[in-house]
């Protein structure tokens, strides 16, 4: 069984400690390659540690990874908690990443989209450490109330388990999972967070704003196949009563109010999350 490996940098003055995740989704390689390209830059010598921790996991879920697929037998961003008794592949990672996420201060998981548009972050907690988090990674858009969605599913993800420590923490949405500039991005988005926080100078770094918050109202689960009535991308708006997708049974998924179209995706397994509404804050 494969584990993930860290990578630590450390300066004199060691806080904070911030920690990176890459492809805890193993068909999402931006954030990996984002990583790769900053360990390279460290280890050559082009960049110096300034001052805390430097954590990095480029490839949180290895074996997917190498499959170029979501996960083996569970989506590891459901799972994200201890176990005691760990019987899949993706939960005795969760045991190993959560002792991970248990040394740091700020943590950040990065991911990539497989709908076209623009990047954005999930700031699920309000808390003043998370908010300084956001608006530190120069992101345009951020988008609320995940845990609210999920409150009565048994889910465990990676923001809910480093919240639960009093982690600082965010989600970072890519491009699309090939496009090269979704790496581009989360590399910029990296060393904007590394040049707030103190620990790598940054000159081209973009000042810290959110322009854009949505709040997630709606979550869509796959009951069956289906296909979208007309190709869908990122904030997309919905009128109430617009006709969204159409199942095999040919039922008619319709919006239920004015809202927002996010992460839509027809390529996603049966009884999975596939999309969700929103509006703006």
């Amino acid at each position: 069984m494969e584990f993930p490996k860290r990578f630590v940098y450390e300066a004199a003055n060691t806080w904070p400690c911030i920690l990176f995740f890459g492809a805890i989704h193993g068909n999402e390689p931006s954030g990996t390659l984002a990583l790769q390209k900053l360990q390279q830059q460290l280890n050559q010598g082009e960049l110096t540690l300034i001052k805390g921790e430097l954590h990095l996991v480029p490839i949180a879920n290895p074996q997917a990874y190498q499959e170029k697929k979501t996960f083996i037998d569970a989506n590891l961003n459901r799972i994200f908690c201890p176990s005691l008794s760990p019987r899949s592949y993706e939960q005795h990672l969760a045991n190993k990443l959560c002792s991970f996420v248990d040394k740091c201060d700020v943590f950040v998981d990065l991911h990539s989209l497989q709908a076209e548009w623009q990047d954005f972050l999930y700031q699920d907690y309000a808390t003043p450490a998370c908010a300084t988090l956001a608006k530190s990674s120069g992101v345009d858009s951020v988008i609320n109330w995940w845990p609210q969605l999920y409150e009565t599913i048994d889910s465990y993800d990676t923001l809910q388990y480093a919240h639960s420590k009093g982690k600082a923490c965010v989600l970072y949405e890519a491009w699309q999972h090939d496009d090269p500039q979704s790496v581009d991005r989360a590399y910029h988005l990296i060393r904007n967070i590394l040049h707030h926080y103190g620990l790598i100078l940054y000159e081209q770094c973009t000042p810290p704003s959110n322009k854009q918050t949505i709040v997630m109202t709606d979550i869509i689960f796959k009951k069956e196949e289906w296909h979208f009535v007309q190709p869908r991308k990122q904030f997309d708006v919905l009128r109430k009563g617009e006709a969204i997708a159409v199942y095999d049974s040919w039922e008619t998924l319709y919006a239920p109010k004015d809202c927002i179209m996010i992460m839509p995706s027809e390529k996603t397994p049966l009884g999975t999350d596939r999309y969700y509404l929103g509006k703006k804050w």
